[in-house]
């Protein structure tokens, strides 16, 4: 799981920034927030 969630966080924000419109910007920018929030909580379980 934690690799999954690396693996859609760097794509989500590269596809932030190249986003042609701000509608694109939105939906990519909570696609990369969902994915951080997941891969915060799996480390924060790994250290706990």
């Amino acid at each position: 799981m934690l690799t999954i969630s690396l693996a859609a966080t760097a794509p989500a924000n590269l596809l932030t920034t190249l986003a042609p419109d701000y509608t694109i910007a939105l939906i990519d920018c909570t696609l990369a927030a969902t994915a951080h929030g997941l891969f915060w909580a799996l480390v924060v379980s790994y250290v706990a």
